[in-house]
């Protein structure tokens, strides 16, 4: 499932075919709108938006489901901990067994988690329908004007590309030494809790070493093809913004507008 939701899948829907960079500039302001907010009504609304979004990208009910289950232990957590923290000194606050639970607590934790499964969501659909290298373009010219003052833009977008492409190579690789541990009658998925948490190093150490290695060979290969940043280097696609990327960036900008004002009002 992790690897699932790193990897860019092609669909040929029309989110795939948006502009990388009206895409980027689209979840880094639903984000933004989402934190910005504190109401539970408004950050549903964009929660019910993203899954739209989502359906739209094809990416799958099953895929969506997976995303949002991945995240129970960090809504249970959130909902216990507001409601429990502020039914300790909050007027409305009722005994459920040994603890003080305050109604407007788990209300306020219901809205962290509309938070942060609307974050998830925009940021696993922008990478779900976006080309690595074409994230990487639209990042870097979104982030061309700050060159001016000596922002090394385009190192930034390359170490998050590579980043990105290193990730589901590494998780393969856990996989793999996973398998081998298993196969030998250890691995963390056997033994009680103290025996898995010791499991790990002998797992952690290998993919650090794997890591490191292939990053040399990396390295070794861009120096050998003369990479030299983007000094002289010219650009293999040309972006254009269409209707469909215009209207993506006023409905976000509309959904920021709103959220700003609610927290005015």
């Amino acid at each position: 499932m992790t690897a699932a939701l790193t990897l860019y899948r092609e669909t040929g829907s029309l989110a795939e075919r948006l502009d990388p960079r009206s895409k980027i500039v689209a979840a880094g302001v639903a984000v933004v709108a989402l934190i910005a907010s504190d109401s539970l009504p408004f950050k549903a609304t964009v929660v019910l938006a993203l899954v739209v979004a989502w359906v739209t990208a094809r990416l799958g009910l099953k895929l969506l489901a997976g995303t949002l289950a991945s995240l129970t232990f960090f809504f249970l957590t959130t909902l216990i901990l507001r409601g429990v923290i502020r039914g300790a000194a909050a007027p409305d606050a009722t005994l459920w067994g040994p603890l003080r639970v305050s109604p407007s607590g788990l209300l306020d934790g219901a809205t962290m988690c509309c938070q942060i499964a609307g974050i998830v969501l925009a940021l696993t659909v922008l990478v779900r329908s976006t080309e690595p290298i074409q994230l990487a373009e639209g990042g870097e010219r979104l982030l061309a004007p700050l060159k001016r003052f000596d922002v090394p833009a385009h190192e930034a977008v390359m170490m998050f590309s590579i980043a990105l492409r290193f990730l589901p190579i590494m998780l393969r690789e856990v996989g793999r030494m996973q398998a081998a541990q298993l196969a030998r009658g250890g691995g963390i998925q056997r033994g009680n809790a103290l025996q898995r948490t010791r499991a790990v190093v002998p797992l952690v150490i290998p993919v650090v070493i794997v890591a490191l290695v292939r990053a040399r060979e990396l390295a070794e290969a861009m120096d050998s093809r003369g990479y030299r940043g983007d000094v002289g280097r010219t650009a293999i696609r040309a972006y254009r913004l269409g209707a469909a990327d215009v209207v993506l960036i006023v409905g976000v900008a509309t959904l920021l507008g709103v959220a700003v004002v609610g927290r005015l009002v």
